[in-house]
């Protein structure tokens, strides 16, 4: 009996686990047209307006009129992320994953920023990792694993990503500001005050 109970436990584990299988991109997208094009620019003054909801709205009317509309998939991922609809999220990132595009980065990162709003900060750290493995050079993939690891207590490795999100982006202020912080909390105050000078420039 107490063999079934665990069974079901690991499958109810594993259901509730977002996977982090994901296949090769396969999908070329289509170009949008002028009409597509005026549509995010509508939806991104929504966003940045906070109207989320009618901004989802209009996201999806964009992605209706051209299926292949990457930057409606992306807009989408973010704006559900934002509405703290996390499963909905990872529904436009995994859409995302399936086309080579620009986008395939972004796709990484709200994906792991999911997972860590969700409460699961071992398992953000795993798709940031995944997603540097792809996109070695991308700081902000490192900036967000070093955030998610400061709420780990894995100090070395977060400043290890911050420098090296700093070395690929110098002029990155968080970075900074967050290694500084760092330092400052293990009373290291040279490399604390030199980070935060460098944030403030």
């Amino acid at each position: 009996m107490r063999c079934v109970i665990f069974l079901i436990f690991v499958f109810l584990l594993q259901a509730c686990t977002p996977s982090l299988t994901v296949k090769e991109p396969f999908k070329t997208a289509r170009e949008n047209d002028e009409g597509d094009d005026a549509l995010i620019a509508e939806e991104i003054r929504m966003f940045e307006s906070a109207d989320y909801r009618t901004a989802a709205a209009v996201f999806h009317e964009a992605l209706a009129r051209n299926p292949d509309n990457l930057a409606a998939m992306y807009e989408l991922a973010i704006t559900y992320n934002a509405l703290k609809k996390y499963d909905s999220s990872d529904v436009y990132c995994r859409m995302l994953f399936e086309y080579s595009s620009d986008f395939l980065v972004r796709a990484y990162m709200i994906w792991g920023t999911n997972a860590d709003d969700r409460g699961h900060p071992e398992t953000a750290v795993k798709y940031y990792e995944a997603g540097i493995e792809k996109f070695p050079n991308d700081f902000l993939l490192r900036y967000n694993l070093a955030v998610t690891q400061i709420k780990l207590k894995q100090t070395d490795k977060a400043k290890a990503n911050l420098k090296s999100a700093i070395i690929l982006r110098p002029s990155h202020p968080s970075s900074h500001l967050a290694l500084g912080s760092l330092f400052a909390g293990e009373n290291n105050r040279i490399p604390a005050i030199f980070a935060y000078t460098r944030f403030l420039i």
